[in-house]
């Protein structure tokens, strides 16, 4: 059962997000999970993207129901607005004049052809934070090129070091599942947000804050660039140092770390203290890793006859870092991770969603997601009217005019 709700350190934060890639779209989703309220701007009719992207959710309407949709819009409102129409321009600019945040997933066209320079921001609203969230950045020869998941995972030469099974150079380069970079981009975003919003405290000034999935992806985890920088070191998926193998056991497999010294005489007990664990050529774990393929076969041979479980508990106790190749269920069935609470349920109109939680606590209680995705075009009323001060005849003509 979800635990107790942890205040909001966000709460009376007001986000406008603009933009239909994942990564602005999940910075804006950790903001509102914060306290902030986060209006989602969508296109009439259409509205993001990714409403329209499978996998689905069952029990909830069409254009409702993607599980990517839901998890990256959690708490959101939702209006519609055709920005590109003056009128839908003009209306976006009185948003952005009360608000505190501007998440900006546009193009440095698209800004450019809405007016919404940093400069021009700043004269609608000197303590607006923006963060623009761009494919490449907004300046430099790549600053038209687009984005998607490939793209972004090869930006930085990533995929080019990711190992197969066998490390074989001839194969292609690979990609790692999912939405790994723009995830990430969306992390550094919220950073660079919160960092931004303790300045303005100091000054009252919004500061422009900027990143991209070229700028992420070369400074996220990549200890082989500053090896090439000073000795001419290039990683590769053939020569990169892995310490970890797949050891098959009686009912799957299971991942195991090269062991470092401590493990390697956990490891020598749990077996017996076979002789051959005594070899020189296995006196260090540099050795242990050039000549794996000489005592791996020793150890599969016993866990080949054990189930994975039992693999995994016995392996941990020695001391060398283990775990099993989870499927899904294993995942959704763990322990550890129900102790956790890294599941949420979130009710909407009587179907019941369970989504991932959000992976960091506040003095011991995790922060939770207050509602499902936003409908599209939701709280246009509520938006329209109460914060903007139209009039209901006035939305229902901006309606009629396809501008919401």
């Amino acid at each position: 059962m979800p635990g107790p709700v942890a205040p909001r350190p966000l709460s009376g934060t007001c986000v406008i997000e603009l933009g239909e890639n994942i990564g602005p779209a999940f910075c804006g989703r950790i903001l509102a999970d914060l306290g902030a309220e986060v209006i989602k701007v969508e296109r009439p009719r259409q509205g993001d993207p990714s409403r329209w992207l499978g996998p689905f959710l069952p029990r909830l309407p069409y254009g409702d129901s993607s599980a990517l949709f839901i998890y990256n819009n959690l708490g959101k409102l939702s209006i519609t607005l055709d920005v590109r129409r003056p009128t839908g321009r003009e209306l976006l600019r009185r948003l952005l004049a009360s608000a505190d945040v501007f998440i900006c997933g546009l193009t440095p066209e698209e800004q450019d052809a809405l007016a919404l320079s940093p400069a021009e921001l700043k004269a609608i609203n000197r303590r607006l934070v923006t963060a623009n969230v761009t494919p490449f950045g907004l300046d430099g020869p790549y600053r038209t090129w687009s984005v998607n998941p490939l793209v972004a995972f090869h930006a930085g030469g990533e995929g080019i070091t990711v190992a197969s099974a066998e490390q074989d150079e001839s194969w292609p380069p690979l990609k790692a599942y999912g939405h790994v970079p723009e995830y990430d981009i969306g992390y550094c975003a919220v950073v660079a947000v919160l960092a931004a919003l303790v300045a303005r405290e100091d000054d009252g000034e919004g500061d422009h804050v900027e990143t991209s999935y070229l700028d992420v992806a070369m400074a996220l985890g990549r200890i082989d660039i500053p090896r090439y920088l000073n000795e001419g070191w290039v990683q590769t998926r053939e020569n990169q140092p892995l310490r970890h193998n797949l050891l098959r056991c009686a009912d799957g497999y299971v991942d195991v770390t090269t062991p470092d010294d401590a493990g390697w005489q956990g490891l020598k007990e749990l077996l017996g203290w076979p002789e051959w664990m005594d070899s020189p050529r296995f006196a260090t774990r540099h050795l242990r890793e050039a000549n794996r393929p000489e005592w791996n076969p020793h150890l599969e041979a016993w866990t080949s006859v054990s189930p994975r479980q039992t693999v995994r508990e016995e392996l941990q106790r020695a001391g060398v870092a283990t775990d099993l190749v989870n499927t899904l269920e294993d995942v959704l069935a763990s322990p550890q991770y129900a102790h956790r609470e890294l599941w949420t349920t979130l009710e909407a109109e009587g179907p019941q969603a369970s989504l991932p939680a959000l992976p960091f606590l506040a003095d011991g209680v995790r922060w939770r997601a207050r509602a499902l995705a936003p409908r599209l075009g939701e709280h246009n009323e509520e938006v329209f009217l109460k914060r903007l001060r139209l009039s209901f005849r006035e939305l229902e003509v901006l309606r009629a005019a396809g501008i919401v």
